[in-house]
C-alpha cells in the first residue's frame, strides 16, 4: 500500500513519539516447513519509537495466537542503520530490525513481479481505516479471530466498493488469497497441536480439510508463488465484477449479487491455481453476508428500531446494510459480549450510518454471554425502554437474532415483550 501523503502514527501525545509511513509492503516468503510474513516499512526515524514496533515483533515470534503473525522490519539506509542497531539489539537480539533500503527500493519498483497496489489517501478517513483494518486482518494469525477479522475487513471494503470505490478490490483480492491459502496452508500446519477453537470460525469448518490437502500437494515455495500469481489475477477479474455491480438499487439485491459474483471469480482463480485443491465448497469469506442478504431480500420494510447483536464476523458495514435495507430507522440498538468488544470498538473508527449517523440515536448495550439470566435481564431493561418511547409492533421494531445462544434466546423475547418483526440466522 502506497499513501499518497505520509501517514502518521501518534503513540503518544509528545511530538517525539511520531513514527510516519510514506510505504508498506506485506508479503509472504517460505521458511523450514511455514510460510513466514513480512511486513515491511518505511519510516522516518525519530528516537525511540522502534522499541513499540520491536516488542510487537517478539511477541508475534514467539506466541502462536498472538494479534500478528508477520515479522515487522524497517527500511533503513546505511547511514541510518546505527541508530536503530543498538535498540534492535537490546530488545530483541537475534531478530533482525531492518530491511535494506536498496532492496525496498527494488520491491517497490515491481522488478520482482507483478505486486497490485492500492494508493490510499489519507485525508480520506474512511480509506484510512478501511487499509489500516486489512493491514490488522492479512497480519492476524491462525486462530478463528484471525479467520473473523478477514471477514470482517471484507465486508468493509465490499461496502465501499459498492460505493463506486473500485480503486480498492486488489485489497479484498488479498484478503481472499490470504484466506484460502495462506491461512489453510498454515492451519493444517498447526492443527496437530492447537485446538479447534484457534482454528476454526463460522463457515470456514473446510477450510482446514482444504489446507491439509495443500500441505500434501505442494511445498512452501509453491505456495508462496501461487499467492502472488492469484493475487494479480483475481484483481484484474475484480475490477469487472466492480463495474458491473456498482451503481445505485435495491441494497440486500446489490449485496447478494456482489458477493455471488466475487466468489464465482475467486473460486475460478484458486481452483486454476491450486490445480482443483481450492474451490469446491462455498465461500467462507463473504458467504454469510450473500446468505443474509437472499434471506432477508423482499422481506424487510420499513421500520423505526433496530435491535441487532454483535458476532465476531459482524463489521459496521453489516449493520449499515440492514439499518438502510429497513429505510434508516432513527433509533438502533447494538447488543454485544465480551467476545464481540473489537467489533464494538469499531464503530468508534467508522459510522455506518452515513451522513445521518448524528441524528440516529445510537446506543451499545454490553451483555454477558455465558449467563443467560443476566443477559435476559438486560434485554427485558432494554425492552421496557423501547415500549416506554412508543416502538412497538411489527413495523416499529426489527430484531435480527444472531450469535450467543444466551443473546439469541433474550433477544427472541422483544418479539413477545414488543410484538416485533424477528428475524433468526
Amino acid at each position: 500500500i502506497t499513501f499518497d501523503r505520509k501517514l502518521s502514527v501518534y503513540l503518544e501525545k509528545s511530538e517525539d513519539n511520531i513514527v510516519e509511513f510514506d510505504k508498506a509492503v506485506l508479503g509472504i516468503y517460505p521458511g523450514f516447513s511455514n510460510l513466514n510474513k513480512i511486513l515491511v516499512l518505511h519510516p522516518s526515524i525519530r528516537k525511540r519509537i522502534y522499541q513499540v514496533f520491536l516488542l510487537t515483533k517478539f511477541i508475534s515470534s514467539v506466541a502462536m495466537t498472538a494479534p500478528l503473525s508477520a515479522d515487522i522490519y524497517f527500511v533503513s539506509s546505511l547511514e541510518n542503520f546505527g541508530k536503530i542497531l543498538r535498540i534492535s539489539h537490546d530488545l530483541s537480539k537475534k531478530y533482525s530490525a531492518v530491511f535494506p533500503e536498496e532492496e525496498f527500493k527494488r520491491i517497490d519498483s515491481g522488478r520482482v513481479g507483478y505486486e497490485p497496489s492500492v494508493n490510499i489517501d489519507v485525508n480520506d478517513k474512511n480509506d484510512t481505516y478501511r487499509a489500516a483494518l486489512v493491514f490488522a486482518a492479512l497480519t492476524s494469525g491462525v486462530h478463528r479471530h484471525g479467520f473473523a477479522l478477514r471477514q470482517v475487513a471484507a465486508q468493509e471494503l465490499m461496502e465501499a466498493i459498492l460505493e463506486g470505490k473500485a480503486e480498492l478490490v486488489g485489497l479484498l483480492a488479498a484478503i481472499y488469497v490470504d484466506a484460502y491459502l495462506w491461512y489453510t496452508y498454515e492451519a493444517a500446519r498447526k492443527a496437530p497441536v492447537a485446538g479447534e477453537e484457534l482454528l476454526y470460525s463460522v463457515l470456514s469448518g473446510d477450510l482446514l480439510e482444504i489446507g491439509r490437502k495443500l500441505l500434501e500437494k505442494f511445498r512452501g515455495e509453491e505456495i508462496a508463488c501461487m499467492y502472488r500469481a492469484a493475487v494479480a489475477s483475481l484483481t484484474e477479474k475484480l475490477e469487472s465484477v466492480a463495474r458491473k455491480v456498482g451503481g445505485s438499487g435495491d441494497v440486500l439485491e446489490r449485496v447478494e449479487r456482489f458477493t455471488r459474483e466475487v466468489w464465482g471469480v475467486a473460486r475460478n482463480v484458486l481452483r486454476r491455481i491450486t490445480d482443483n485443491v481450492v474451490g469446491g465448497s462455498g465461500d467462507a469469506v463473504l458467504g454469510r453476508v450473500g446468505m443474509v442478504a437472499g434471506e432477508l431480500k423482499g422481506k424487510l420494510g420499513e421500520a423505526s428500531c433496530m435491535v441487532v447483536p454483535l458476532t465476531e464476523q459482524t463489521s459496521p458495514a453489516f449493520v449499515g446494510m440492514l439499518w438502510r435495507a429497513l429505510g434508516g430507522p432513527g433509533c438502533v440498538r447494538v447488543v454485544y459480549t465480551p467476545q464481540t468488544l473489537y467489533n464494538r470498538l469499531l464503530f468508534e473508527y467508522f459510522s455506518p450510518f452515513g451522513g445521518q449517523g448524528g441524528s440516529v440515536d445510537v446506543e451499545f448495550i454490553p451483555v454477558m454471554g455465558l449467563e443467560p439470566r443476566v443477559t435476559y435481564e438486560v434485554i427485558r431493561g432494554l425492552a421496557g425502554e423501547l415500549e416506554e418511547k412508543g416502538f412497538r409492533g411489527k413495523e416499529e421494531v426489527f430484531v435480527l437474532g444472531q450469535g450467543n445462544m444466551a443473546v439469541f434466546l433474550s433477544l427472541l423475547s422483544l418479539k413477545k415483550t414488543l410484538d416485533a418483526s424477528f428475524k433468526g440466522l
